[in-house]
């Protein structure tokens, strides 16, 4: 099924971004940022993190997340997701983006017990960043981009520095 990417900065605690196309009759919508784009890749593929490593992350940045929201927006049986997930990685190589996000896109299909959807809409605010890997991947997909005042974009990265300096990033790489 290809892909819909929505990037973008959205502002921490609004729904707007959180729930664009929820609900649409052809669109299978992942309900919350698709988090392994800063929290898992590229730090979590180099080689000095090993595949225990990076399945506890995988685990702690997807379905540790979305039990954050579970009962904020969407209805998910969180716990068969990521036995599907888990089930259907084992094996692979935990260092390949694409097959990673493949698998967790087949995984929640499977969940939802849906294959009557168009695409699928995966939402991150930074996907632009890996646009062309992601291309690479998945030759058929789009990516829509929202776009808000770029002083309320700036207030945003800046407060979460701290936080995505854990990944490798700082502020001059977030505002790039």
């Amino acid at each position: 099924m290809p892909i819909i990417f929505i990037g973008g900065q959205r502002k921490a605690g609004t729904s707007m971004f959180l729930n664009l196309f929820d609900g649409h009759p052809d669109l299978l919508v992942y309900p919350i940022d698709i988090t392994i784009f800063y929290a898992y890749y590229p730090e979590y593929i180099k080689s000095s993190y090993s595949d225990k490593q990076r399945l506890a992350r995988l685990k702690r940045v997807i379905f540790d997340e979305l039990r954050e929201y579970e009962n904020v927006s969407f209805t998910l049986n969180i716990d068969k997701f990521s036995s599907i997930f888990f089930n259907k990685i084992d094996g692979h190589d935990l260092t390949n983006i694409g097959m990673i996000l493949s698998i967790l896109l087949n995984s929640f299909q499977e969940c939802m017990e849906t294959s009557n959807k168009k695409y699928f809409v995966v939402k991150e605010t930074s996907l632009e960043i890996y646009a062309n890997e992601l291309f690479e991947y998945f030759p058929d997909s789009r990516f829509l981009h929202l776009i808000r005042d770029p002083r309320d974009n700036y207030a945003a990265i800046r407060a979460g520095v701290k936080r995505y300096s854990e990944f490798g990033d700082d502020e001059m790489s977030l505002l790039h």
